[in-house]
């Protein structure tokens, strides 16, 4: 369809859209606004499902004149698409945004189908402007087809390749994926692509052999694959050059906490020590395992404003210098985003540093993603005599077995906690672990498979809005890991020593024969303790290793404890 708007346009507004009691399908507006007052392009689609809804397309038609866009179903995506002239230069803007999940076969003719509003708020959805020439397809129009529509229209030759979504800079350790895509390219096809590593100007050559796709992949990167890489579009028209995607491949320092969590082969890993500006709201937080970047919402702050995180010697297996992710309860956009679209977690882990900087409101997120049900590591709803809010979490498709669960664990205020999340099928167990010790509680309920990740916010939580910041964390966060298994008690325990610069390699215990009646034990560090019965007691051996026994008949077990 053609639409022009008329000044703002209302987030959720409808502009086709069919609307049942239990289902919604159709094209409208999503929940992001600009500075202008306009809403994002949106969509809804799989029984009316979260992660069509709150999917951000990045794509906001111009106020005052018209506009060609477009919705595209298929088995595997959904596609927007956004055409207009720019009144500016007079050149056409050729953009479009795909969310690559699943989208089944949907009813659209049940219900109540309207053209400019949406059934299920005749008030507030209505959008505020003109729509022209709405068609509906019943096949997957290409992006060729929907350029050659909008081309018939505005007097359009053939059209040079555009790009909406640039390849992003990337941190990776050595051994995991680089992956680089261009996204939203529009133009009149066919379309070459070449990716390129190092040049400048097209006459550079260093052209990547086998990569002729919009998206770049080098497995087991070394630091041979750091360096600077650029897509070249072309067709009949002429050649597009995306911008430039700095990669850089890291090694972490041996026996840092940075070591220790990469060791357990995480799913995701934001360090959130990144000092670009946060206001910007696009400033990128790396995830150098592979998993998703990202991005600072421009109410966060991170060491760009001075916020730190846990650093030595304080922590010894943290840099000196270290920054931290800083959000806060009531400010819009004061969180980092990131999307795993597909993602389905039975066993998970997640655990990070925290460090409130006062009491902490009932239901704060610390990693939420509410593009589905709603699942997550968070605060509950208790609260103890000091105002602490305890931790936390939500899941089993938001089910208030689980975010109703009252774990006892208060996180203190102005002091770096470890503090983690584990889901099994059996039970969830949450810890807070920080210079009074170890602590844990477990909800031994059954947890099911959940979808989790296509909205995920560090340092907030969404059910009370998109923007607000109501369920704000008010603090500090850093080292945000996720894992797709859940780590047992010694390994959460393992990370946090490693924060504290303790990292204790295996512990060999060893017996051999010493010449007749005799055997000595060798032990690598720790207590030496002896039983004559395995399920003891047991008794400590106040000597250093190694240590000669006579044997005899009599059974005697050996073992060595480490604190």
């Amino acid at each position: 369809m053609w639409i022009n708007p008329a000044g703002t346009v209302a987030a959720n507004s409808g502009l086709l859209m069919n609307r049942s009691p239990s289902d919604a399908a159709g094209l409208g507006f999503g929940n992001d606004v600009n500075a202008a007052g306009i809403a994002e392009l949106g969509y809804w689609w799989n029984t009316n499902n979260a992660n069509t809804y709150n999917f951000n397309s990045g794509l906001y038609p111009p106020s005052g004149q018209w506009s060609f866009v477009a919705l595209v179903i298929q088995p595997t995506q959904a596609a927007l698409y956004l055409y207009y002239i720019d009144a500016g230069s007079g050149l056409p803007v050729l953009s479009s945004a795909v969310n690559p999940i699943p989208h089944g076969p949907e009813p659209f003719t049940a219900g109540t189908n309207t053209i400019g509003t949406d059934a299920y708020n005749l008030t507030a959805r209505t959008f505020d402007g003109s729509i022209d020439e709405v068609a509906v397809f019943n096949s997957a129009l290409t992006s060729s087809q929907l350029l050659a529509l909008f081309s018939k229209a505005a007097n359009l030759g053939p059209q040079a390749p555009t790009i909406t979504g640039q390849p992003q800079s990337l941190q990776v350790y050595p051994g995991h994926t680089i992956q680089l895509a261009a996204t939203g390219i529009n133009g009149t096809t066919p379309i070459t692509n070449q990716w390129q590593l190092g040049g400048v100007n097209l006459s550079d050559g260093g052209n990547l052999s086998g990569t002729q796709t919009p998206t770049l992949t080098i497995a087991n990167a070394t630091s041979a694959n750091s360096g600077t890489y650029r897509l070249l579009l072309s067709n009949a028209v002429g050649v597009t050059v995306s911008s430039n995607a700095v990669v850089t491949v890291i090694s972490p320092v041996a026996g840092s906490f940075e070591a220790a969590v990469v060791a357990g082969n995480p799913y995701a890993f934001w360090k959130l020590n990144e000092t670009s500006d946060p206001s910007t709201g696009t400033a990128v937080a790396f995830d150098p395992v592979g998993g998703p970047n990202g991005e600072y919402q421009s109410g966060a702050q991170n060491a760009f404003n001075g916020i730190v995180g846990p650093e030595s010697p304080a922590f010894p297996g943290f840099p000196t210098v270290n920054g931290a992710l800083a959000t806060a309860e009531g400010t819009a956009n004061s969180y980092v985003s990131a999307s795993a679209t597909g993602l389905i977690a039975t066993n998970l882990t997640v655990a990070m540093w925290i460090k409130p900087s006062g009491p902490v409101e009932n239901w704060a997120g610390l990693l939420m993603d509410r593009g589905g049900a709603g699942a997550g590591f968070g605060f509950g709803g208790t609260v103890n005599g000091a105002g602490m809010t305890g931790l936390g979490y939500t899941w089993n498709q938001n089910n208030g077995n689980t975010y109703d669960f009252v774990s006892g664990l208060y996180p203190p205020v102005n002091q770096w906690s470890f503090v983690a999340m584990v889901i099994q099928p059996t039970q969830a167990t949450l810890y807070l672990i920080n210079s009074s010790g170890v602590e844990s509680a477990t909800n031994a309920i059954a947890h099911d498979s959940e979808p989790f990740g296509s909205a995920w916010r560090i340092g907030d939580d969404a059910a009370e809005g998109t923007t607000a910041g109501g369920r704000g964390f008010p603090g500090s966060i850093a080292d945000v890991s996720v894992y797709l298994s859940s780590l047992s008690t010694s390994q959460i325990t393992t990370l946090y020593d490693a924060g504290l610069g303790i990292v204790q390699g295996p512990v060999i215990l060893t017996l051999t024969p010493a010449g007749a009646g005799t055997a000595t034990l060798n032990w690598s560090s720790g207590t030496l303790l002896q039983s004559t019965n395995l399920a003891g007691p047991w008794t400590s051996v106040t000597t250093t290793s190694p240590y000669t026994v006579g044997t005899s008949n009599a059974q005697t077990f050996f073992k060595v404890q480490v604190q």
